[in-house]
């Protein structure tokens, strides 16, 4: 009975290590993809978009999280607004730092770093409460089937789970090192996103992925690094770590559609300056492991840092939409078909 515990134990381990490990010998294929549809920042009722910090996908409508104006603006498929959600304020159902935006159940969740508070309202866009958390939350969060709100912590703290009555209910992952130790072995977790029964956090300065359990339990680990393009870009940061204290970050923002992960890269090369930095975008398999699958460079990349996306089916097409800080547009792009 003990030995076959312990064997089940080794099994465990031998798993996890394996789960990235034989992409090793795999040729990742790279797809060029372009611009099908270019959307300005003025909406159909004069609105613009100031500053967008999250973007969602849900029951044939985009959510997008503002936070200049401290709203969630709600969008059709060709991005025509429907309603907004909240204002820039001090007051009880006013946003003063708009940040993240989820939606789950036919409910939507909007978080404020600035008041350590959550917003929630009804799909139709009725406030229904305020939940004041306990402490500033900066990073990306996700609602369970529970009702329960786990935060990513932002880039220092582990990953914390609250209750419905903000009390906190777990916390677990590791706090990251510094960004200058790419060798260590801790995490950012900055981007966190779910399936239907388990949390995928990104670390945010090291291209890792951890899946957890709801309880905590760490069951998977991918480590991006045995990519030719990511064992490039860590050689690169390294280098220009020498010479600047900038943070550089490797996934600026994650989505989960359809079991699979997609997560919006920077790519550096050495002897580049950090403004020769390239996005791309990675998709990857979830299921038994986690196996990265394509590698989508844009075309005309150079005009397009894109900070904000979400993946979502139309047309029988998987799409992605993207928005640029620099040029204040929404780009569409077609990944494949569906």
């Amino acid at each position: 009975m003990l030995q076959s515990k312990y064997l089940l134990i080794f099994t465990i381990c031998i798993l996890l290590f394996l789960s990235c490990k034989a992409d090793k010998t795999i040729e990742l294929p790279v797809k060029e993809i372009s611009v099908v549809q270019t959307f300005n920042d003025q909406l159909n009722d004069s609105t613009f978009v100031g500053q967008v910090t999250g973007i969602t996908y849900y029951k044939n409508q985009f959510f997008v999280s503002d936070y200049e104006t401290g709203q969630v603006l709600i969008l059709d498929e060709q991005l025509n607004l429907i309603r907004k959600m909240g204002i820039k304020g001090k007051g009880p159902m006013e946003m003063l730092h708009a940040c993240d935006v989820f939606v789950n159940n036919d409910t939507i969740y909007h978080s404020d770093p600035g008041k350590n508070s959550l917003l929630i309202y009804s799909l139709n866009g009725e406030f229904l409460k305020s939940i004041k958390l306990p402490g500033r939350q900066t990073g990306r969060f996700i609602t369970d089937s529970y009702g329960n709100i786990i935060f990513s912590g932002g880039t220092v703290m582990p990953i914390q789970a609250y209750n419905h009555k903000s009390q906190s209910i777990k916390t677990f992952g590791r706090i990251s090192p510094s960004s200058k130790n790419f060798k260590g072995t801790g995490m950012s977790d900055y981007h966190i996103v779910k399936n239907d029964s388990q949390l995928i956090c990104i670390a945010q300065f090291y291209p890792v992925i951890y899946r957890y359990l709801p309880d905590g339990q760490l069951i998977d680990r991918c480590d991006l690094s045995v990519l030719p393009a990511f064992a490039e870009s860590i050689k690169a940061i390294e280098q220009l770590q020498q010479q600047s204290k900038w943070n550089f970050y490797f996934f600026m923002d994650a989505y989960y559609f359809c079991d699979k992960l997609f997560l919006l890269c920077k790519l550096f090369s050495p002897g580049e300056p950090m403004q020769a930095s390239i996005s791309a975008l990675l998709e990857l398999k979830v299921d038994d492991f986690i196996r990265p699958e394509m590698l989508y460079t844009f075309s005309g990349e150079a005009s397009k840092p894109y900070m904000r996306f979400c993946i979502f089916e139309q047309n029988q097409t998987v799409n992605m939409l993207a928005y640029n800080p620099i040029t204040k547009e929404f780009h569409k792009y077609i990944l494949n078909k569906s």
